[in-house]
Parts: structure tokens; sequence; C-alpha cells
């Protein structure tokens, strides 16, 4: 049953282009909205599977399989595992090589139900799901080796790892790497093409697709949306730069926005948003993805929270002109050997909050509806089926300096107020931190949630 929604009037049908292809965002938009329904709660139990993995993407497919993208805690070995989705039972797993500690966490679902990956060596991989007389593998079934093209092109510039790849919805697999180069592989004619945005700025987030064929990426300082030339060559259509702050916000990963893009608008592709990185409180962006003439493709600034919580490492919601946004300023991630200095102020305190803003209907501004206190420990995700976003909450213990009876529950918020619906303890300590990664809807009204150990399964 869809439910009124109050701002929805039409949704995608599962067949369009919209959810062709599931990424860790929801869609080749990264609009982070699904068409399925949420757990029922009164009849939800909340299962954990330790893995000794922390498992950033799960993307469930359209033939009831589970696949989770994760890295082992000690050997930081990229691994992937199956489940079905009405157990925690993995009956498959598949590990591949790794680049950066913050690459291989993003991987897409194609319309055949293949997981595909770009590895640390530069290769596009294709992984199936087959069940040979009970016994399941994980198999690569196709594979493009982009290291001859990609090396040739940086032989005199550091290019460095993958950090993303993303589907566009003509089929061509885009990538953006750590250092500023984004480029395309048509996998039906094997054609590679590449351009380095910009020889000073980093990329520490996902890229996403529009409809009618844009590519937006934000790196450490600008947002650029980029497309093919009819002789196949990347192109930037446009780019604008944003504050991006003082240093890396307790909270965040990286200098300057922690956010994906995102398109969206009522036809999926008119606007592109993304948060800066602006002190004392971050703002929201939103731009018109296709500018016409001299018009700024700015459609308006808002800055969210208030100071001393402000800033997120998180993609916001975005469908028709409405937009939720989380702060996650203050989360506390494990900090790795190589991120010493990650955080200029490790000691800030997470205290959450999330707010929906919406674009005007003369597209000229946009308003706050509502924002609340909810301390939200993972992508939040907007079912359009049931008008509620679900996410993972924070209750902090103030008794655990190590943070080891923190407590994590499965959450309901009303996309219409902000208000708390509904919730359900899942785990409590280390290992049930959800890290803000993003969970995934399935079709039995189950939702499948990464940690920093394994997985939860919340549902029947």
């Amino acid at each position: 049953m869809i439910i009124s929604l109050g701002i929805i009037t039409a949704l995608p049908s599962s067949g369009s282009s919209f959810y062709k292809y599931k990424t860790m965002h929801g869609d080749l938009f990264a609009s982070d909205t699904s068409l399925k329904s949420g757990p029922t709660f009164a009849t939800a139990k909340a299962d954990y599977k330790h893995l000794s993995a922390a498992c950033p993407t799960v993307l469930a497919t359209a033939n009831q399989m589970v696949f989770a993208i994760c890295t082992k805690l000690f050997r930081r070995q990229p691994v992937i595992y199956l489940f079905d989705q009405n157990s925690l039972k993995p009956l498959a797993d598949l590990e591949f090589s790794g680049g950066s500690l913050l690459g291989n966490i993003y991987g897409f679902l194609n319309d055949e139900n293949h997981l595909v990956v770009m590895d640390g060596d530069y290769k596009i991989l294709y992984i199936e799901a087959r069940n040979t007389n009970g016994n399941w593998q994980l198999l690569i079934t196709t594979q493009f080796d982009l290291a001859p093209d990609i090396n040739n092109f940086c032989q005199d510039i550091e290019c460095g790892a993958i950090a993303s790849v993303n589907p566009s919805s003509d089929g061509k697999i885009w990538f953006a790497s750590e250092r500023s180069l984004v480029g395309y592989l048509d996998p039906v004619s094997q054609e590679v093409s590449m351009l380095q945005i910009a020889d000073d700025e980093t990329i520490a987030n996902s890229i996403s697709s529009s409809r009618n064929g844009k590519v937006a990426v934000v790196t450490n300082k600008a947002l650029y949306v980029l497309s093919r030339r009819e002789n196949s060559s990347v192109q930037i259509d446009w780019s604008e730069t944003y504050q991006r702050g003082d240093g890396i916000k307790p909270g965040q990963l990286s200098y300057g926005s922690g956010a994906t893009p995102t398109f969206f608008g009522p036809e999926n592709e008119e606007f592109v948003m993304i948060t800066d990185n602006d002190s004392p409180r971050m703002s929201l962006l939103v731009f018109r993805a296709e500018p016409h003439g001299k018009r700024h493709p700015l459609v308006c600034k808002l800055r969210l929270f208030h100071e001393g919580n402000s800033g997120t490492e998180n993609s916001a919601i975005g469908f028709d002109r409405n937009i939720v946004v989380s702060s996650t300023y203050g989360y506390q991630y494990p900090v790795d050997s190589n991120q010493k200095q990650l955080h200029k102020n490790q000691g800030a305190y997470f205290l959450g909050g999330m707010a929906r803003v919406d674009i005007a209907e003369d597209n000229r501004g946009c308003h706050l509806v509502w924002n609340n206190e909810i301390a939200s420990a993972a992508v939040p995700k907007l079912s359009l089926a049931d008008g509620l976003i679900y996410t993972t909450v924070l209750h902090q213990s103030s008794i655990s300096p190590f943070k080891i009876f923190n407590r994590y529950d499965f959450a309901a918020i009303d996309f219409e107020t902000g208000a708390l619906m509904k919730r359900k303890r899942v785990k409590s300590g280390i290992f049930g931190n959800t890290l803000q990664m993003a969970g995934d809807f399935v079709d039995n009204g189950t939702f499948f949630q990464g940690t920093l150990g394994g997985i939860v399964r919340i549902g029947k």
C-alpha cells in the first residue's frame, strides 16, 4: 500500500531507470529512498551475525539475496558475503584486492543481480551468486582491466586509489579516484575515457548520476557536474566551490563536504545537492543540475543545526522537492594508524539531529520544515511505501569512556513531522556500532544493516 506523504504525487516504477540499479545510497541518483516498506516492529526481531568485519555496503537483490561488502577488521581485506534474506548464515564469501582505507566500500547491483565493484588493481568485477545443487558460490563472471588505461593516463600525475564506482542510466560505469581522476567504462565497446578534474583536489565520497547522463562529483573544494561529449570524452559542464571550513570536523572522515551529491526533483533530475563544511555551521546547498545561460545554478543555501553540532558525513535523502539531512558532528570512528590527525577535535560529543528542508514550488529558495534531536548512527533511508525514515539510533552510555555500553536501536521516524515513531533494541557494545553506514530494505519487510563487527537483520 502506498500512503500519501503529502509531497509525493507520483512514484517511480520498480522497472524504471530510477531503480534499475541499486547502490549504497539506494539508486544511481543517491536518493537514499526505497519503494519497499520497513519492518513491522510489533513482530520483528533483531538478530546479529559477527563476521569480524565492518560492512559499509549492504545491497538486496531482486531475487531475495543480500550482498554485503565488508572489510576484515584485522587484515583490512575487502570481502563480499552472500546471505539469504531470511537468514544471517553466510552462504558464500569472496575476497578481493583492496585499495585505500576508504576505498572498496562502494559497489552496485545491475539489472541482472550482479554485484559490480572495482578492486585495488583497477579491475571492474561482475560478481554472480550461483547455486549448484544447494551449494552457493560467488563467482567473478566478467572483469574489465582498466589498469593499462589508468596507468597510461596517470604517467605524470598522481591519480590515487579508486574511491567510488557508480552506474549511469545508459549503462556506463563511472569511477572516481582519490586524486580527482573521473572517468567511465562502456562495458559494451570496452571504451575507457577519463579526465583529472583538478590537480590539487581530492575525492573521498561516492559519485552519483542523473537520468539524463549527468554525473556529480564532490571534491574537498568544489562540486562538479560532468557528462560525455559527442566524441565520448569526459567534460566538465559546470562547477561551484563551497565553504570547506578550517579543518576536518569531528564526526567526518575527510576535509570538506562529507556528502555524496544527490540528484533529485519532481523528475528526479532537476536539482543536485551537497552539504558544505562551513564553520561554525554547515549549509545545505541546492543547485540546478542544468543551469541555463548565465543564470547562477544555486537554488538555495540554508544553514542547518546549531553551533557546536553542525556537520555531516552522510548523503542527504532527496525526493521530489524534499530533503532530509542528519548531523554526524562528534560521531567517533575507530582511528586508524594512518589517520591519527583525522579530527581537529576528537573530544566532541555526538548529539545528532535531523532536519527536513523543502524546495519552493517556484524553485527560488527553500525552507526548514522540521528538525529533531534524534541521534542517527547510520545513513537514514526513506521508505516511499510507508512514509517512514529508517535508521539506527545511538543511546550513549554516561558511564563508559570506551563506549562499550552504548546501545543501538533500530528506529522509524515520521517523514511528515520528524517524530520518533518506533524503536527496537538491536545490540549494545563496540560491534553494534553502525558507524554511519548504509543498510538496505528487503522485499519481505526486512532490513539489513552493517555494523563495525558484522551484520544486523531486523525482520520476522
